[in-house]
């Protein structure tokens, strides 16, 4: 879905390697455009790069970070640039 200048609101990303959360398979991941607060909540927990990183996926998908911990590291790196297309300057 886009907006009137083009931009996505989400991107989905398909899973090479599906992880599993509560008992389901997750073979798609759907991302939303990060918020100012994702920002805020994101600096105030803290962590390593990583850590912060990992924790706006996980509020960007609704996932828990222990689901996404599972990740296949190519399906991470897919993750990855749809958040560079989401929001270019975000971090």
């Amino acid at each position: 879905m886009s907006n009137s200048v083009g931009k996505p609101r989400t991107v989905s990303v398909e899973l090479d390697f599906p992880i599993e959360n509560a008992g389901q398979a997750v073979s798609r991941l759907e991302l939303r455009r990060p918020q100012v607060a994702d920002s805020i909540d994101i600096q105030r927990k803290g962590g390593t790069p990583g850590e912060m990183e990992l924790l706006l996926v996980s509020r960007l998908t609704g996932l828990p970070v222990e689901a996404l911990h599972t990740l296949d590291i190519e399906d991470y790196a897919k993750v990855q640039a749809a958040m560079r297309r989401l929001a270019p300057g975000f971090g």
